[in-house]
């Protein structure tokens, strides 16, 4: 792989120093065209060339197959377009349909979508007992 191939281009939000944005609806897609991310933001401010404040967020991330994958919640974070990583020292939330997980602080990489959550962290497991059944059932239906 060449450079071009190694490095990323950064992510481009249309915020303006000193211009906040409100309500926006960012889709991310990958190099194939697909879907990755959606970022719903309340309020978005450039703090400078590299970092954009944002307040009010919803992060939805989205499978290979274009299905929903997750959710996280973030009141007030900072994204460096940079190095795509987004940051918060507040309450954050992620939601998937078999858990739901909440720390105080969080660093997310939208380009691998690996995180690090840190403070009073607590996760919620739904329908655990129910998996085994689940999968019990799948596999007597095919006759």
């Amino acid at each position: 792989k060449g450079k071009a191939d190694a490095e990323a281009p950064k992510l481009s939000l249309p915020i303006l120093k000193g211009h906040d944005a409100f309500g926006l609806k960012i889709p991310y897609f990958d190099a194939e065209g697909k879907l990755q991310m959606l970022f719903n933001i309340g309020k978005a401010s450039r703090i400078d060339d590299e970092r954009v404040a944002m307040s009010d967020m919803q992060l939805e991330t989205y499978d290979d197959s274009g299905e929903p994958e997750m959710t996280i919640d973030l009141p007030s974070s900072v994204l460096n377009v940079n190095t795509r990583i987004i940051t918060t020292d507040s309450n954050v939330t992620i939601k998937r349909s078999d858990f739901e997980i909440t720390g105080r602080s969080m660093e997310f990489n939208t380009d691998t979508k690996k995180g690090r959550l840190a403070g009073d962290v607590r996760m919620l497991i739904y329908d655990l007992g129910e998996e085994p059944a689940r999968e019990k059932k799948e596999e007597k239906s095919p006759q």
